[in-house]
């Protein structure tokens, strides 16, 4: 495969029962806001996946969100990859990019025995509409009355 695109909002991503990267291609997922990730996975093979150190693995957290019942510094696991067997080379450039670093910590991207995962943490709290929507309302009140003085 020389590039994919894929969404944890598509339903069930099957790429076949061996798939593999190589040369000079690009895989982006896009870890996008789930009530819940158990027994999710973003993508799925039913047997072997091969990635290339050539190739470039991607994961986008821009419309990553609070999971149900999420709490400050709670951790969960997320199978990106799930798989019946691997080989990917060590030095295969991983990018993990959006926005959401702000509220979230990323760590241990672990190619296992069965999938890739990457541990999510809850660190910032992120701000309601209603606070936030409250916070430009006060805002633009002080302005108004510091021009009217």
């Amino acid at each position: 495969i020389g590039k994919a695109t894929i969404s944890s909002k598509m339903d069930h991503v099957f790429l076949g029962n061996s798939v593999t990267f190589a040369g000079e291609s690009e895989l982006y997922l896009s870890a996008d806001k789930l009530s819940s990730w158990t027994g999710k996975s973003i993508v799925q093979t039913g047997g072997a996946f091969t990635m290339g150190a050539d190739t470039t693995l991607i994961i986008d957290f821009s419309n990553f969100g609070l999971w149900d019942s999420a709490t400050l510094n709670e951790t969960i696991t997320i199978t990106l990859i799930a798989y019946g067997d691997y080989d990917y080379l060590a030095a295969t450039p991983t990018i993990i990019e959006g926005d959401a670093a702000q509220y979230f910590d990323f760590d241990n991207l672990t190619w296992g025995a069965n999938g890739l995962t990457i541990d999510v943490t809850y660190a910032r709290q992120i701000p309601e509409p209603a606070a936030a929507a409250a916070l430009l309302g006060a805002l633009a009140l002080a302005t108004i009355s510091r021009r009217r003085k």
